[in-house]
């Protein structure tokens, strides 16, 4: 904001200074409760948080609670816990159920004020909210806090910017998520199920039976870190791979590794070896595999998972993929025991059975799945940029 009142960035054409009005002077707030007579209704879990987009389809939901009525253009605002960020540009009719303002532009253009309450300065006001437990927004509050303006034709301007940029970043979102859902379905596809000894979906090319071999007939395992306390961390000149690196990569990321004094007295993870999660709190998480491509010397395992080392080289990417099928997560769910942490334990984790085809199929199959990452990898960077480029103009585009 400057002295003058005016942005720090402008759209071509436009100059003046801006007002500053009350709230309530931009928009009306509707608070007539309605039965839902087979309308739309929207509540705070149909809702993206942050995004202002929605994650279903409406038409699908049983529609047989009251709320408030809205109208195309009008803005939700949930006011129940308002850093959950549950808002919404409406493009359709409903009924909104549950803490929402209903909020109708007047004298100011929807989009715009859509981007206000977005806005960091809007949101200050908004959280100035009552309660503890179940903290509102304060309407009183909200509704006579100040905010600069430019005329309406500004206004169209700047809030036409920000729908296609929302429009750009819901594209975005739609497409990683469809890359999301074909790499699920590929991996049940492209691996064999049940009893059977080919896959759903193949490479042209591929014909032969694909083979079921127990890890404990190909490898033999080794155990991470033991005999340390809190302060042998934090310093030193060996590594080890974290139990978060080895939940949520099926690849060991080596530029994620924490720091310790090197131990000739632990086992070295080398390239090639696979890490598995011992414990977890849920069933569905225990025995996560990441597999390790490359790693620095001195580089340890941490003691909550273990490693497994294979008699012969593996087809690093195949594997990678392969353990992290539904068929195999499967038979490591099923041998997770406790109440409320559940583990497995090395030696029944050598009698899950692998899917191995030829190499040559291997080698097809983990290239396509790494194709595939990459791309989302790729998605994901540019809904980041965007989303700071969006946060930037938040800030650079208003007073």
């Amino acid at each position: 904001m400057s002295e003058k009142n005016t942005p720090e960035i402008r759209l071509r054409g436009f100059d003046g200074f801006w007002s500053i009005l009350p709230f309530a002077e931009l928009v009306d707030r509707k608070s007539q409760q309605t039965s839902p007579n087979g309308s739309l209704t929207v509540e705070f879990e149909d809702i993206n948080a942050g995004e202002g987009t929605l994650n279903k389809d409406l038409a699908k939901k049983s529609n047989h609670k009251a709320g408030i009525p809205f109208a195309p253009e009008d803005i939700l605002f949930g006011k129940l816990r308002p850093y959950l960020k549950n808002w919404l540009l409406a493009d359709f009719s409903g009924i909104a159920v549950g803490d929402f303002w209903v909020l109708q532009a007047t004298n100011s253009d929807p989009a715009f004020i859509h981007a206000t309450i977005q806005r960091p300065e809007f949101m200050a006001v908004a959280n100035m909210s009552s309660g503890t437990k179940m903290p509102r927004s304060d309407w009183g509050l909200v509704s006579t806090s100040t905010f600069s303006v430019p005329s309406i034709a500004e206004q169209k301007s700047i809030g036409s910017f920000f729908r296609e940029l929302d429009a750009a970043l819901e594209a975005g979102e739609k497409k990683l998520e469809k890359l999301r859902r074909l790499k699920q379905t590929m991996l049940v596809k492209m691996f064999p199920r049940g009893g059977s000894l080919v896959p759903e979906v193949r490479f042209n090319n591929f014909s032969d039976r694909w083979k079921r071999v127990h890890l404990g007939d190909l490898g033999s395992t080794f155990s991470g870190l033991s005999g340390k306390s809190k302060g042998d961390f934090g310093h030193g000149k060996a590594h080890y791979i974290t139990y978060l690196n080895v939940n949520l990569n099926p690849v060991t990321d080596y530029n994620d590794l924490g720091i310790v004094e090197i131990d000739p007295r632990q086992t070295t993870v080398l390239p090639g070896d696979i890490l598995f999660t011992t414990s977890s709190e849920v069933p569905e998480e225990v025995g996560m595999s990441s597999v390790v491509e490359t790693i620095p010397a001195n580089t340890y395992l941490n003691s909550f998972c273990f490693g497994y080392r294979p008699y012969s080289p593996i087809q690093h990417d195949y594997w990678a993929y392969m353990l992290r099928s539904p068929y195999l997560r499967q038979q490591f769910t099923v041998l997770a025991q406790g109440i409320s942490r559940f583990n497995i334990s090395k030696t029944k984790a050598m009698n899950v059975q692998v899917l191995l085809p030829t190499d040559s199929e291997q080698q097809a199959i983990g290239a396509y799945f790494r194709e595939l990452d990459t791309l989302l990898e790729a998605e994901a960077a540019k809904l980041v940029k965007l989303r700071q480029l969006k946060s930037a103009f938040l800030r650079q585009m208003f007073v």
